[in-house]
């Protein structure tokens, strides 16, 4: 039974917090790369990189800023929990019987 049961989606967002935190760890890099994309010959590149360099705004920085922040002190540790081996269905990832459990744990954390 355990095996038939999917992995939540919530383990995909550690994909999301790695290129948030690769994107702020490289910003010059990324905004180099994309005025380069920006004036090349291509329409879709330029089209591309403008739509991404008015998403470099300094609010949306900010706020990519705190989800990484968050991301570090809170999410890190939940994941690392969530794809560890399960000593019951020797498999890597989500443990669907101990997911009340860790929910509880995880809002105590929040509420402190």
């Amino acid at each position: 039974l355990l095996r038939r049961i999917r992995k939540p989606i919530l383990t995909r967002w550690g994909y999301v917090s790695n290129a948030a935190d690769h994107i702020m760890k490289h910003l010059k890099e990324w905004k180099l790369w994309l005025i380069r994309c920006y004036h090349s010959s291509s329409k879709k590149d330029g089209l591309l990189a403008r739509n991404a360099l008015a998403l470099m705004s300094d609010k949306v920085l900010c706020d990519l800023q705190f989800f990484c922040v968050f991301n570090e002190c809170f999410w890190r540790v939940e994941f690392a929990w969530l794809e560890r081996i399960d000593g019951l269905s020797r498999a890597s990832g989500h443990s669907s019987h101990e997911m009340p459990l860790q929910v509880f744990y995880m809002r105590r954390k929040l509420m402190m």
